[in-house]
């Protein structure tokens, strides 16, 4: 892979700020492993929720509690279901996989061969970002990861604008909408 970690040379800096550099390195390395930890804990927490409550009342509950749609909700439950009983071999990994990283490869149409490289890779030391794990999507998993277009963000920002003025805040959405298309139009004219 082409995301080899490559150690930072603290040779050339002070010995005092080395030093400082090196310590924190040490305590944000801890705190990263605690996140990923944190992330499949939500995705059961989630999980055990959404089956106790009643249909339809998880995505209240997540608007409500978090303001989180369900998509949020099923990345950290999908890590939970794909990478909970692997929780030990996440935690041992350094660098840590990006939480992006972990939400893609747990997609259900990622067969689980695929995270498996994708530990395997961590486990040698290889970084796993998005641009890794979409990679390992395409080389292990036979499935191409779509690239955004400009077409594709125009058409989920007009889903989010038709939902935006679904709920009450039509007459705030307006207003604001036309705020933005009068700096759009004033950028055009300069």
């Amino acid at each position: 892979m082409s995301t080899d970690v490559v150690a930072y040379d603290y040779d050339a800096l002070p010995n005092n700020v080395a030093k400082t550099a090196k310590a924190a390195a040490k305590r944000i390395k801890k705190r990263c492993k605690r996140v990923i930890t944190d992330i499949v804990e939500n995705g059961r927490d989630l999980l055990k929720v959404k089956d106790d409550l009643a249909h339809g009342e998880f995505g209240k509950w997540l608007k409500d509690e978090f303001g989180w749609s369900h998509q949020t909700a099923n990345n950290y439950i999908n890590v939970a279901l794909r990478f909970g009983d692997k929780i030990q071999r996440l935690g041992n990994l350094d660098p840590q996989p990006t939480a992006e990283a972990l939400y893609l490869l747990s997609a259900d149409k990622v067969p689980d061969t695929t995270r498996d490289k994708m530990l395997e890779e961590a486990e040698k030391g290889n970084r796993i970002d998005l641009p890794a794990a979409k990679e390992l999507g395409a080389r292990y998993g036979g499935y191409q990861y779509p690239e955004t277009t400009e077409a594709d963000k125009w058409e989920r920002f007009i889903k989010w604008l038709e939902k935006f003025a679904a709920e009450k805040s039509a007459p705030v959405a307006v207003a604001r909408l036309r705020e933005l298309a009068d700096q759009l139009e004033a950028q055009c004219e300069s």
